[in-house]
């Protein structure tokens, strides 16, 4: 048996804290005689969540931003030597071609008090893995029983090297808790986080507290308090003013006066995706032609330029950056050229056709500034693009996970990402696969492909998953079927106080943030 984990350096990413000159910021140390350091904070994000239910959402606003601080995972990847590191799982072996054990951490409570024990973990592979669920596509889940008090085996319905680093994604909650169903874990978040909640009001805010019965150390503040608002100027006031101590997602255009920034490269890559199969009736971008018309429609220089200030990066056509196994660094971006994009609609006889195109408000940085930009130079080459901006709630639950049956529109923006800098462990299997309701952000259906995807996500040696990943990319890039913009970088906004240096996945752990006076 050998253990597994994985080590990938994060060539070209350096978290930048700067002012608002663009001078480097430091942190100074309170004297002895400093008062109290707080022991609250004040989190303004961009978009609510629509649930507490970690173990059935993966998006940003809930995952990354919040519930891993209450309702722990598996294990996690350090951000510094990317090797899987233990968090309720304290070892992991294979037990077979299909089969790995895993060992539970022991002297572990749930917020209610409860211990954790390996049905716990049981009952919460079972329910965030079923069919449907947004991190089934991650693992190819066979089942998983316990061994003995402090053991599990999990099964896979084929072999599957990259379990390990799934695992960061499998949320643990009580199976009292989910034998309750899925109302109720939308709701209730108990976990064995080191933070646990106190109150959630609906469109207004969500607080924790400390959780003095954690296993860990405890972190640093006691009391966090998230508000949501989706203008990103409005945000960054919020922190000027002292209202909130840390901001989410700000543009470059609201960092004039911000007492400190943070500006970090980021792991998502801000994509088009395009409507190739049409679902229940046909859609315009079924047409090869019309899909690389609209990646030579874009100007992604203006797009860094104007509506990020430079605060991104250009991906060269991949849909995953530089440090990410998978990409292609033998392809470029489409270059800008409106007459080839003309040329190709009128050859496609799409010209004065709608195209329907929808973007989220809120979390996405500049989102609707960007798809307005977008939208303007598809009209410009002969198409009629009509933007339709949404709540995120809306497009997560109704346009990406929307229910059978329902028709995605001919374009939609998301913000793939790979927060384990692999991508056969979620950007493939979730993108490039069959369109089905559930999950999943394109509308793909090419046999060829996901044969490609499945021999990737079987190769255990990542050099040669490296190779087969990068014939993905290519692959995608010839066909047209996305269209990769660029990827932004993370802008964090903070008061003076705040020592906080963000991750390039986005992931917000509260335990790492503190005051220095």
């Amino acid at each position: 048996m050998r253990k597994f984990f994985v080590v990938l350096t994060l060539f070209g990413f350096v978290v930048a804290s700067c002012t608002p000159s663009g001078t480097a910021s430091t942190s100074t140390s309170p004297s002895a005689s400093a008062a109290p350091l707080p022991q609250k904070i004040t989190i303004v994000g961009s978009a609510e969540p629509s649930t507490l239910d970690a173990l059935h959402e993966s998006g940003t606003a809930l995952f990354s931003m919040i519930s891993q601080n209450i309702i722990e995972t598996l294990v996690s990847i350090d951000n510094e030597t990317r090797k899987v590191t233990p968090v309720l799982a304290t070892d992991w072996k294979e037990a077979g071609t299909t089969a790995w054990r895993i060992t539970i951490r022991s002297g572990v409570k749930f917020h209610d008090g409860t211990s954790l024990t390996v049905d716990d973990v049981v009952a919460s592979l079972d329910y965030a893995l079923a069919q449907g669920s947004p991190f089934q596509s991650y693992v190819p889940y066979g089942g998983a029983r316990k061994v003995d008090s402090s053991t599990i085996e999990i099964t896979t319905t084929r072999a599957d090297p990259l379990l390990p680093v799934q695992l960061q994604f499998v949320s643990v909650a009580p199976a009292s808790a989910i034998a309750k169903g899925k109302d109720f874990m939308a709701t209730n978040g108990v976990g064995t986080g080191p933070y646990k909640v106190v109150t959630w009001t609906k469109g207004q805010s969500l607080t924790l507290t400390r959780f003095d019965g954690y296993w860990g150390a405890a972190p640093p503040i006691r009391d966090v308090t998230y508000v949501w608002r989706t203008e990103p100027s409005v945000r960054a006031n919020m922190v000027r003013t002292g209202e909130a101590q840390l901001a989410q997602a700000l543009s470059a255009s609201d960092l004039q006066d911000m007492p400190k920034v943070q500006s970090v490269p980021g792991l998502a890559v801000y994509t088009l995706f395009m409507n190739t199969t049409g679902q229940t009736k046909g859609s315009i971008m079924s047409d090869q032609r019309v899909r690389l018309a609209v990646n030579y429609a874009v100007d992604r220089v203006a797009l860094r330029d104007k509506i990020y200030g430079g605060h991104a990066t250009l991906v060269k056509g991949n849909m995953v950056p530089p440090v990410v196994l998978g990409h292609n660094d033998q392809l470029t971006d489409y270059p800008y050229d409106p007459q080839k994009a003309k040329d190709l609609i009128s050859q496609a006889g799409a010209t004065g056709k709608a195209v329907t195109f929808v973007c989220p408000n809120g979390t996405f940085v500049n989102v609707v500034e960007a798809c307005q930009l977008i939208a303007a130079q598809l009209n410009q080459v002969g198409l009629a693009a009509t933007v339709t901006s949404v709540a995120f709630t809306v497009w997560l639950d109704t346009y990406r996970n929307g229910p059978k049956g329902l028709d995605r529109p001919d374009i939609m923006i998301g913000t793939p990402a790979d927060e384990t800098l692999d991508m056969s462990s979620k950007v493939a299997p979730t993108y490039f696969r069959s369109y089905q309701a559930g999950g999943g952000g394109g509308a793909i259906a090419d046999s060829q492909l996901e044969a490609m995807v499945a021999a990737a996500a079987l190769e255990a040696d990542q050099a040669k998953r490296q190779q087969l990943e990068a014939a993905i990319s290519k692959y995608v890039y010839d066909k047209a079927y996305v269209a990769p913009l660029l990827a932004p970088n993370y802008i964090w906004g903070m008061t003076k106080n705040v020592d906080y240096k963000p991750l390039p996945n986005q992931n917000l752990f509260l335990s790492t943030i503190k005051f220095n006076g």
